[in-house]
Formats: structure tokens, sequence, C-alpha cells
């Protein structure tokens, strides 16, 4: 799996001539369009991250979870089903980042597979309908997901950051409790959806299996506040045998 800091840099790496691994890249480039390397990324990058960084308050604080509640009788018997889900009119669009939507088709031309972390009313990206890597045996995956991201969580790093900052405020769920957050702290709120993102994206990673993840993030002194700090990684390797490489170490 490749992380949001590097994955264009592969897909387009002439885009990149002056990167000081540029030949690694063109190497890795290489190794994917001949098939040696099956490349992944995580969905988020293309929802969470989509969203500039000046606009994620006021686009997740405004976001409402669309329910539908179905009632109807069967053999004698009331049967109620609820359901939860992103609502359409939340969606975002490749094309409100022209420049992420090139790199987007790109990947996905060169096969890229763009993995779901899905969670319950969160935001979706409507260009990316029927192009989602279907996972062969969901269940299981989903529930691997679940596990290592509430790991994750458990350890300060991931979506916990973003609980942490906003988990006083006014509101009934995430997104109003973004909502009720002052605008001191919408770069707060920005950072802390990028944290969830890097989360969401390594559980992501380990839930298929993959055999490692690909980025120039090493989270120097990041402490817990980073899924990628050295101290979480330690105990990733341990747990799940995750291993984090840069593009040179690819190459």
């Amino acid at each position: 799996m490749f992380d949001s800091n590097v994955w264009q840099k592969v897909v387009c790496p002439d885009d990149y001539t002056d990167d000081e691994q540029y030949a690694e890249l063109c190497k890795v480039h290489q190794k994917i369009k001949n098939g040696d390397i099956e490349p992944y990324i995580s969905e988020t990058v293309f929802t969470l991250e989509n969203v500039q960084k000046k606009q994620r308050k006021d686009k997740f604080g405004g976001m409402k979870a669309s329910n539908k509640t179905q009632i109807e009788e069967r053999e004698g018997a009331i049967h109620i089903r609820f359901e939860i889900g992103p609502n359409p009119d939340d969606a975002v669009s490749l094309d409100d980042n022209p420049h992420l939507k090139k790199y987007a088709e790109e990947a996905l031309k060169l096969g890229f597979r763009i993995v779901r972390a899905p969670r319950i009313g969160q935001l979706t990206n409507k260009d990316l309908d029927g192009r989602v890597f279907r996972v062969p045996d969901f269940d299981t995956f989903n529930e691997k997901l679940g596990e290592v991201g509430g790991k994750i969580e458990a350890h300060g790093a991931g979506m916990a950051q973003l609980h942490s900052l906003i988990g006083g405020n006014p509101g009934r769920n995430i997104n109003e409790m973004i909502h009720s957050a002052p605008e001191s702290d919408t770069k707060k709120i920005a950072k802390a959806i990028a944290e969830w993102a890097d989360g969401d994206s390594v559980a992501a990673c380990i839930a298929l299996g993959l055999d490692c993840f690909c980025t120039r993030d090493r989270a120097k002194g990041a402490g817990t506040a980073s899924v990628l700090s050295a101290a979480n990684l330690a105990w990733l390797e341990a747990d799940y045998g995750f291993k984090v490489v840069e593009p040179g170490e690819l190459a």
C-alpha cells in the first residue's frame, strides 16, 4: 500500500524529476507496470484528504448521515429495519480537486486498487462508485479492520486524535461535535482528520494482509500522536508483522 505522501510520485515520476529519489520512483513505477508489484491505496486519500485543510471543519461539521427506516408486516409480525449510511448530498468529487483527479485517474490506469475502510455515515467520493476494490472475503477483512483500528485508537493514534480534540464539545455524533468546535480549532481539526486517514490506511493495509506500507512519513519525535511514530510502529510490527518501507528501500 502506498501512502498519501508518495503515491503520486510513483504514479507519475516524470512530474517529479527534481526529487532526490527520482530514479527509485521510476523503478517502482516500472515494477508496478510489469506486474511485479501489486499496488494499493486507501480510499481516505480521495475522501478525507480530498477536502482542503481549511475547509475540513465546515465540511465534516455540516455532514448528516442518511437514516432510513423500513416497516413491513410478514407472517403476522411487524419487522422494522434501520439503515444508517453516508448521505449522497455530502459526497465529494474528484472535480473538487483537479490536481488529485489527474493522479487518481493515472493510478487506476496503472492498476492501483482503491481500498475502502468503511465507517458508518462518513464521507464518500461519488467518482469512485464501482471503482473501489472488492475485497474477496469482506467479512474477515472488516473484522480485522475493526480490530486493528481499535488498537490504533487505544494507543492514542488514528481517529483518537479527533475524539480527543472534540470529545467535550456539544453534539450527538462526531459531525455535530466538529460543528460546535470553536473556529480556533480549525487547523487542529484538519490535522486530526489527516491522522484519522493515516490510521485507517494502516489498518486497511494490515487487514488485507499486504506485504508492506510505502511511505516517507517516519513521524520522528511524534510520540504516540502519529500511527507511524516509532512507538506505534514497534507494536504494529510485533503484533501484525507490519512493515514500513521508503520508496528507495522498495526499489
